[in-house]
């Protein structure tokens, strides 16, 4: 959605530069023949006549792109991600240039992108026919607003409360960036719900409150059902609700109005009989998208009938149910729904009665991220969750909004961001705000550190709360940010079960951490699975701002456990793994566990009800037997890295530590960006080749680090790649019982 947006934005918002220091550039001229792309292949021959019935060229639409061939070339290196950026700046002023630069690009490299169709293109004969088509499923198949109009004042007279808003006609192109045989025309009618107001007065009515409340599975759910099936051995399936929205009746009274678009596409009886009615609106019967309550209602009434088959809500996550009986566990992200199950027909059994689907397939891919299964290695089961296309979407939205790609770069931050944003309502005023790219791309870089990339949490986390008080340094440190997501693409979150592990064996830890800084401290948390044989499966990590002010490193890491714990409860009643009942919690603060012990400190008498409570929360749990507490090296604290910037070395290490690798070559999306990225980031090189062992400290396999398969040509070592290795002797040459022994 975000690139669809920028190769449909204007010329002087495409190329826009930064408002930080300088000011904007001029637009350049509206039809200037932009140059070829430096990564661009030699220019294609002349291409053939576009094929009869086809758009009329428009926006590039016909035969004017054609691959310049089967092969490409082994000695050319590509860019992806520049590749991308450039062809959303080249499209936004000379479409067919786009085009012929496209076709030069292999099509397994390019991302799918949609954009929004001209009006031209929206006449088209491929354009009318995908409306026709959408029109029909809705009308006809699905019923989605009663055949008969009506008056609007007799609506209103019949029913008092009921709501009214206007239907939207839009009409997109998928796949842009590859050739014409491979794009596609998708329409969708969707209401204006941000529009719509009760019939009878002409206010405007928004749902608020219980009714337009649904259980939505969390992130950290997914990952529970994924750690499930890694050690039960299921495998994942993903349910294809086909239009789930329209498969759900909707009983309000709620009426809709016909755009002039839809209404010169209805037949010549119909259209009359629309014609003979004063303002005709029409009953909506059917959920349609775009309506507050839509997808509340399909979520309700799905929940409702996987509870008449059998489905418990799990306490942690409504979304995320359990049956005993079938031995199944499904996750409901909307009308995106998973299961993990030995046998999924039989899981599924009984939804097909009451919802049309495809048959259930293996899961590849979940609300952006692909999942990709390891089984190479004997007696481990690797899941990967990698962002690794939507990294490159994120780097097209930065060179729209700023220019060229930043350079590769090592580490995420070059110093703490809090030591130069103002914080005081004095200093906030001579700041600058941020232009509207930065808060863009903070929320795709957030999207990536919810998801599966921990080690940019904490950057994130501190850049996004100074977008109000941004500066040209903090310019400079999003610039880098978003160059080690570069350089680091193929990062990916993994999660590895040992075969040896058995169930009963694996214990659920939380590892906590806070640094002591003015105003506020920050917290972070990483809640994962451990086996005593390797297993490491992260659930559920976070950096976040804490609440209220620590005068002692005490009591920031007080307020830390406290979040941490409370993450921790919750997880325990979703991994549906008994041994995992009594979690454990790891701190590296001394005097923050002996306060868990008695619960009471005379530095902490000031903060009774802000710290004292919470202190005493976790004594009670702990006292209680819910979970425990322990102390736990700095070094080996998992949280580490979540709470204060670190260099690449440091961060090396404690990717490790969350379970952050790099996906093994054979399961890229692609390697044309390895040689930035080996340059750039130590952990790349793939020098972990020492034998896998296991650290006996409370049960955190930090080093347990698998070398992945050996590539044709191994990348030279450098300075940072031995600094690495000898990081990683470091962790694994800790005693195999106990805690290790403080450093001299």
């Amino acid at each position: 959605l975000l690139v669809g947006v920028t190769c449909n934005s204007p010329v002087d918002d495409v190329t826009r530069a930064p408002r930080i220091g300088r000011p904007r550039a001029p637009p350049p001229p509206p039809k200037a023949k932009a140059p070829a792309p430096a990564w661009a292949l030699p220019k294609a021959p002349a291409p053939a006549p576009a094929p009869p019935g086809a758009p009329p060229h428009a926006a590039g639409l016909t035969g004017d792109a054609h691959t310049v061939g089967d092969s490409y070339p082994d000695h050319i290196q590509v860019d992806v991600f520049a590749a991308l950026a450039e062809l959303a700046q080249l499209r936004a002023h000379d479409e067919r240039a786009a085009d012929e630069a496209a076709a030069a690009l292999p099509p397994e490299l390019l991302a799918a992108v949609t954009r929004l169709c001209s009006p031209q293109e929206k006449l088209s004969p491929a354009g009318l026919a995908a409306m026709d088509d959408e029109l029909y499923k809705m009308r006809v198949r699905y019923g989605a607003w009663d055949p008969e109009p009506c008056a609007f004042d007799e609506a209103a007279a019949a029913h008092p409360d009921a709501t009214w808003c206007r239907l939207a006609d839009i009409l997109s192109l998928k796949h842009i960036e590859k050739p014409d045989d491979m794009r596609k025309f998708k329409a969708r009618i969707i209401a204006w719900g941000h529009r719509m107001f009760l019939m009878r007065t002409g206010a405007k009515a928004v749902p608020r409150g219980p009714e337009k409340w649904c259980p939505i599975a969390s992130l950290e759910a997914v990952r529970c059902l994924l750690a499930f099936s890694l050690v039960h051995g299921f495998d994942v399936y993903s349910l294809d609700i086909e239009s789930a929205y329209l498969q759900t009746a909707f009983e309000d009274p709620h009426f809709v109005e016909l755009s002039k678009f839809l209404v010169g596409r209805l037949s010549p009886e119909e259209r009359a009989a629309h014609n003979a009615v004063h303002r005709p609106v029409y009953r909506m019967r059917r959920c349609i998208y775009g309506h507050p309550l839509s997808g509340t209602k399909f979520v309700r009434n799905f929940a409702g009938l996987l509870y008449h088959l059998g489905f418990r809500p799990c306490a942690g996550d409504q979304a995320l149910l359990w049956c005993e009986e079938r031995r199944a566990l499904i996750v409901v992200f909307v009308d995106d729904v998973i299961v993990a199950a030995a046998d999924p027909v039989a899981a599924l059994a009984g939804i097909s009665s009451v919802y049309r689907f495809a048959p259930a397939a293996l899961c590849d891919e979940y609300i952006g991220a692909r999942l990709r299964r390891d089984s190479s290695r004997p007696g481990l089961r690797d899941l990967y969750i990698s962002l690794e296309l939507y990294a490159s979407v994120l780097l097209a939205v930065w060179q729209s909004a700023f220019g060229a790609p930043p350079p590769a770069a090592s580490a995420p931050l070059p110093d703490d961001p809090r030591k130069f944003a103002p914080d005081t309502p004095e200093d906030a005023s001579a700041a600058l705000h941020a232009p509207a790219g930065v808060q863009q791309v903070l929320g795709a870089l957030l999207w990536l550190a919810r998801w599966a990339r921990p080690d940019i949490s904490f950057p994130c986390s501190v850049l996004a709360a100074r977008v109000k008080s941004w500066s040209p340094r903090l310019q400079d440190m999003l610039a880098q940010l978003v160059g080690y997501v570069r350089a680091t693409a193929h990062y990916a979150l993994r999660l590895r079960y040992a075969i040896a592990d058995a169930p009963g064996a694996l214990a659920l830890h939380a590892h906590t951490d806070s640094d002591w800084r003015s105003p506020r401290s920050q917290s972070g948390f990483v809640v994962f699975i451990s086996g005593p044989h390797g297993t490491f499966l992260p659930l559920h990590f976070g950096s976040r701002r804490q609440s209220i002010s620590a005068d002692s490193p005490m009591a920031a890491e007080s307020l830390a456990a406290h979040e941490g714990l409370k993450e921790v409860l919750r997880l325990s009643l979703m991994t549906y793994l008994p041994s995992c009942a009594v979690p454990t919690l790891s701190v590296d603060n001394r005097p923050s566990t002996n306060v868990f012990e008695t619960g009471f400190s005379a530095k902490l008498v000031a903060y009774e009800r802000a710290v004292g409570l919470r202190v005493s929360f976790v004594r009670d749990i702990i006292r209680s037997g819910v979970a425990s507490a322990r102390w736990v090296p700095s070094r080996l604290n998992a949280a580490n890295g979540l709470t204060k910037r670190l260099g690449a070395l440091e961060l090396s290490r404690a990717c490790i530590q969350m379970g952050v690798f790099p996906l093994p070559p054979e399961l890229r999306e692609s390697d044309t960006d390895s040689s930035a990225a080996s340059d750039a980031v130590p952990f790349s090189l793939g020098l972990a080749t020492e034998p896998a062992r296991r650290s006996e400290v409370f049960g955190h396999p930090s080093s347990t680090i698998a070398p992945h398969a050996p590539s044709a040509q191994p990348a030279p070592a450098s300075g940072g790649a031995r600094a690495l290795a000898v990081a990683l002797r470091a962790l694994q040459s800790r005693p195999s019982g106990g805690v290790a022994p403080p450093r001299a």
